[in-house]
């Protein structure tokens, strides 16, 4: 005769092995990590609080890195810089107020996964905006479409 309580508790094997307290314990013998209700479990953190790491915190440092390396990369194109260094101090705050832009995005994106995708998106929008100030310096610099004014080229008198 079973009774109405042994028939309502699930079997072990199919719950999986919980710690004390009924937390998740170490992996099981797969060496995979533990389900519970379908949601991968996450990283306990310093507070106790459990954190999951979103893939948008890798996008938003793939932006980062991707910024940066335009906007360092950019003096370079220069042809008669004078001095050691192809640098100038707008390049320098330019690359200050990029990490300071996505340290501040890569921390809103721990918050939650709306944070996170908002992050991630602005991130983008700022990369491309970075992209094509960079593109349309490195065109002027270059004068790849004859955008600078020559000096030799003076207007032709009243005739």
């Amino acid at each position: 005769m079973t009774t109405p309580l042994a028939d309502s508790q699930p079997v072990r094997g199919q719950q999986g092995r919980r710690g004390q307290q009924g937390r998740p314990g170490p992996p099981g013998p797969s060496g995979g990590s533990q389900r519970r209700g379908g949601v991968v479990s996450g990283v306990r953190q310093a507070g106790g609080r459990k954190s999951s790491p979103t893939s948008y915190q890798g996008a938003i440092l793939g932006e980062f890195v991707a910024a940066v390396l335009l906007v360092a990369a950019t003096p370079f194109a220069k042809k008669d810089q004078p001095g050691i260094s192809p640098y100038i101090a707008t390049d320098v705050m330019q690359l200050v107020a990029i990490t300071v832009v996505y340290l501040v995005l890569a921390l809103l994106s721990g918050v939650n996964r709306g944070a996170a995708r908002f992050s991630a998106w602005f991130g983008l929008l700022l990369l491309l905006g970075i992209g094509l100030g960079e593109a349309a310096r490195l065109a002027k610099l270059l004068d790849v479409f004859g955008l600078q004014a020559k000096k030799d080229a003076q207007p032709q008198g009243g005739q």
